[in-house]
């Protein structure tokens, strides 16, 4: 009892501190793209001098709250990069002109003092990290753009950040305090965590040096500020949210309004709040699950011994023992075990974790081992407190069996069962039915959630009450498939019986006697391990469906290979170097194609075939006599998109590609969603009247294709619903949208005017890439989104979203969520072994008296350990069997049902691994549990057990 009560408290030692680690891991993770740091502090545009006196600042902020960890100064900004063909020899000066073959450009800039600025932390991948003066570091995507190396030599511009007019918008990011600079490259290198930018786009620079080239003293352009990690450590990320913005207030108070204030790691911790509470529904089932094996343990091992004591305890009735002594006397023994148990168990728990799991959790996640920090006193206490209530729990019932020993045990056991005079008095007495009463209870739970709950969680935003739910729900969906499924244990037991039979006949027989007859002891244990095994196979299979299908759901999200789009107005010369050359562009407009740029981008040759997208118009259609009238997304193309999106995401309801070819040709036609022709009663042929621009501009249009889904465009559905609240889509071609979206009394419409926010396109198709494989194929996307971020993702401020790249981003991050599905589930199924392991244990303890008989009779040790063998076998690979039949068909379920909401394809997909993981460690605990219950008598003569008795 003392080893499985120290190994259970180990386990849940290291189960909690997964956890505490998984909260703390969440935490690290977001630090890896919105910076290793709580707040930034700049001032504001509109002021007079953007530049932050830090010397003066600092102190003030420190001594705002004892939780403000640190407070560094920095600069950053944008600069425009001049690299060198090739490094000159010796130096040159700055005033040097540029040799032939320079490449202009420009690039995030950064400088830090590394001495005092220790955020985050890099990922070398060539060179040495050196921030001296003179160095830079230079990220792998700025690298990448210009070719540097270390040892490369460039030029850097950089302008100090100047005040705008209140109420107007800056034309132009430029100051007339420039300076120049000439910079060697120490290393390439990946960032988490330092710029606090989600990419490897920068030139990192020592502070010092860079006030001195720019001629500053102590000023910076923005204050970072870490707090406490303690104010992440909240369970609630809302209030661990709030509690950061609350630091940031105190701060603002002290610093007064001329400061901007942004919180990186709050922001994204309070928007994902609903991911990060359910994730902590799904450990926290690990728990409970972990305690009720925990828990089994302890009860059925103090029972045996009770039941096993039973005339000792009877004797010390006679002998005048009260029955507190008794029950203080059972409480005193697991109180001894419990201590011991628990102090070894606590220690085992803290090196499992810290030097096993932990750096597992790291490895497999391929994050920094000082990510995964290690296991906090928080889960270490909550862990001996849970251990020890759950100890107190399960050893009350024993206790109380104890008390309540009969003095006729120790006279007549044979009739000391039987009814006696005290319980026939309690048979008579009228008591309280509990029945009754929690059958209202459960009868008024559901209208209970309907009424009362769900609007508390959902209408009003309950954090702690939807934390509740999701955890109860996620909590009953696995105990009610585990009940549900549970009779298949015993079909499964005696299949697994009859094979046993069959390969051995005598084994076979004492097998099938002794698990029917041990069906109350084996029941618990059995639920439980199919319980333990459904909760790991669904989430396993779930993940497994979920990798499986992320290619396609990221190619239906997507719609092509490649999806570019334009964000921003700054346009930097390539023909000089200096700062970014600028022109004022409408706002409204900022986010699109002018006309010059798209052919330029259809000229490169990097693009294969390729439709521009139009901004989305949002608008209303009706029928011709108005009976109906919803809101409709419009969006025109320049070309036929259904010959460059990934097929398995189009279903034609009515017409096909060609349809596109007919919208093209016609400024009348349109495409249209399943949902709102059945809405609308319409198909093709049929005409609709669609509102444009300005008043009484209608215009009549033609369908010409209806589609019950698309790639790339959500909105085409055949939910009816959407088309009733105007969430659905319609194509048109440029002409027709530019029409539309004019107001006729501006007269005829601007053709240069830009209109297009998306450029989609195919992958190149000349003949020699048609024959390559997938591979290479995504290979030569890759390349092209590498060259047009290098050629136009700063100058032109281009986005380009590649689909191989989305994909394995996708397939990293569940990856990670996937290592501590598998810690988790490794650490239950450790308590399941135990729980085998006491079952046979008690399965063999209560049977010595047939041992010895056996033995007496002749039977062989091998004979003997086969029969207890089979029994755990068969009991533990039924139960086990039936969990991931279980779990399978729940993970299915929940695809399919996503599926179909969100009208995706499905494709199947199995976790073997796992599955065969908890095949093999079952059938590992079934041996070394037999082993170890049975070695004791199995070495023993049938006399020596006799005497035992």
């Amino acid at each position: 009892m003392l080893v499985a009560l120290t190994i259970g408290v180990t386990a849940l030692v290291a189960l909690n501190a997964t956890v505490d680690t998984y909260e703390r891991f969440y935490v690290a993770t977001i630090s890896n793209s919105a910076g290793d740091y709580d707040l930034v502090i700049t001032k504001k545009e509109t002021e007079a001098d953007r530049l932050i006196q830090a010397g003066a600042v600092i102190p003030v902020i420190r001594a705002a709250d004892p939780a403000i960890r640190n407070v560094v100064p920095r600069l950053q900004g944008v600069v425009t990069v001049d690299a060198w063909p090739t490094a000159p020899d010796g130096a040159v000066p700055v005033s040097t002109a540029l040799p032939a073959g320079t490449i202009h450009g420009s690039a995030q800039f950064f400088a830090l003092d590394r001495t005092i600025d220790d955020y985050g932390d890099f990922e070398v991948i060539t060179g040495t990290l050196d921030f001296s003066p003179g160095y830079a570091v230079v990220l792998q995507e700025t690298a990448d753009t210009f070719g540097l190396q270390p040892g490369s030599v460039f030029d850097i511009s950089y302008s100090l950040p100047v005040p705008r007019q209140r109420g107007v918008e800056s034309a132009a990011n430029v100051s007339d305090r420039q300076a120049r600079a000439r910079l060697t490259v120490s290393a390439v290198a990946l960032q988490r965590g330092v710029t606090g930018l989600d990419g490897q786009n920068g030139v990192l620079v020592d502070l010092p040096f860079a006030r001195r080239w720019l001629g500053l003293t102590d000023e910076a352009e923005r204050l970072v500020v870490a707090f406490d990690e303690g104010v992440y450590s909240n369970n609630d990320p809302q209030a661990a949210a709030f509690r950061a913005r609350e630091l940031a207030e105190i701060i603002q108070d002290r610093l007064g309004e001329t400061y901007d204030y942004n919180l990186p790691r709050a922001t994204i911790l309070s928007e994902t709040f609903e991911a990060f509470i359910f994730f902590q529904a799904l450990v926290s089932i690990y728990g409970i699950l972990s305690l009720s094996v925990v828990g089994l343990l302890v009860r059925t091992m103090v029972m045996t011994n009770v039941r096993e004591q039973t005339r000792d305890l009877a004797m010390f009735r006679i002998l005048g023992a009260p029955r507190g002594f008794l029950f203080r006397l059972v409480a005193a023994e697991v109180s001894t075990l419990g201590v011991t148990g628990i102090g070894l168990g606590a220690l085992g728990g803290v090196l499992l974790s810290n030097l096993a799991i932990a750096p597992f959790i790291a490895y497999q996640a391929n994050v920094p081992l000082t990510d995964v920090p290690p296991v906090s006193l928080k889960a270490l206490l909550i862990s001996i407190a849970t251990a020890a209530a759950v100890l107190t729990v399960s050893a009350y019932a024993p206790a109380r069996r104890a008390a309540g020993a009969k003095v006729m045990y120790a006279i007549n056991p044979g009739v000391a069962e039987g009814l006696g005079l005290d319980d026939l008095a309690r048979l008579r007495e009228r008591r309280v039915n509990v029945k009754i009463f929690w059958s209202g209870l459960v009868t008024l739970f559901y209208p209970a959630l309907i009424f009362f709950v769900f609007p508390l969680a959902f209408s009003f935003g309950v954090l702690w009450l939807q934390a509740t739910l999701i955890f109860g729900s996620l909590l009953l969906l696995i105990l009610g498939t585990s009940l549900l499924f549970f009779p298949i244990t015993i079909p499964m037991e005696r299949l697994l019986v009859g094979l046993v039979q069959v390969v051995a006949g005598k084994v076979g027989y004492f097998a099938r006697r002794n698990i029917r007859r041990g069906a109350n002891r084996n029941t618990l244990i059995s639920l439980m391990i199919v319980i333990s095994a459904t909760l790991p196979t669904f989430f396993a299979t779930t993940l497994a469906i979920e990798r499986a299908n992320t290619p396609t759901d990221i190619r239906l999200s997507n719609g092509t290979p490649l999806v570019i789009r334009k964000s921003g107005a700054v346009v930097v010369s390539e023909n000089r170097p200096g700062p970014p050359q600028t022109t004022a562009v409408p706002s409204e407009v900022k986010n699109r194609f002018s006309r010059e740029l798209l052919a330029e981008l259809r000229a490169t040759g990097l693009l294969g075939p390729n439709v521009a997208v139009t901004y989305r118009f949002n608008t209303k259609v009706r029928d011709d006599v108005g009976l109906r009238n919803v809101g409709v997304r419009v969006y025109g193309v320049d070309g036929n998109l259904a010959t460059i999106t990934f097929p398995e995401g189009v279903e034609w309801i009515a017409g096909g590609p060609e349809s596109f070819d007919q919208l093209l040709a016609d400024p009348n036609a349109v495409i249209i969603s399943q949902g709102l022709a059945e809405f609308f009663a319409r198909g093709v042929g049929d005409t609709l009247r669609l509102k444009g621009e300005g008043l009484d501009h209608e215009r009549v249009v033609r369908i010409v294709g209806v589609l019950g889904r698309f790639s790339g465009f959500n909105e085409f559905t055949s939910k009816r619903t959407n088309a009733e609240d105007g969430r659905t889509g319609l194509f048109l071609n440029e002409t027709a949208f530019r029409e539309l979206t004019r107001d006729p009394l501006d007269g005829p419409y601007d053709p240069t005017y830009p209109i297009f926010e998306r450029l989609m396109a195919a992958p190149d198709r000349r003949q020699n890439l048609l024959d390559l494989p997938d591979e290479a194929r995504e290979a030569a996307i890759w390349e092209a989104a590498t060259a047009l971020r290098k050629a136009y993702g700063l100058t032109e401020s281009l986005s380009v979203r590649s689909t191989p790249e989305d994909i394995e981003t996708a397939e990293q991050a569940a990856r990670q969520i996937q290592v501590v599905i598998l810690v988790l589930t490794t650490v239950s199924f450790v308590l399941a072994i135990f729980g085998v392991f006491v079952v046979t244990y008690i399965a063999v303890y209560t049977r010595r008296s047939e041992i010895a008989m056996l033995k007496a009779m002749g039977d062989s040790n091998r004979h003997l350990f086969g029969m207890f063998l089979s029994e755990a076998v068969v009991m533990t690979l039924s139960a086990t069997l039936t969990g991931i039949v279980a779990g399978i068909l729940l993970g299915y379920v929940f695809r399919y049902s996503s599926s179909f909401r969100s009208e995706t394809p499905t494709v199947p997909a199995f976790d073997v691994v796992t599955t065969g993981y908890m095949l093999v460690l079952m059938l590992a605990a079934a041996l070394v549990s037999t082993l170890f219950a049975t070695w004791g008598y199995l070495r023993r003569k049938a006399v020596e057990i006799m005497r035992t008795l």
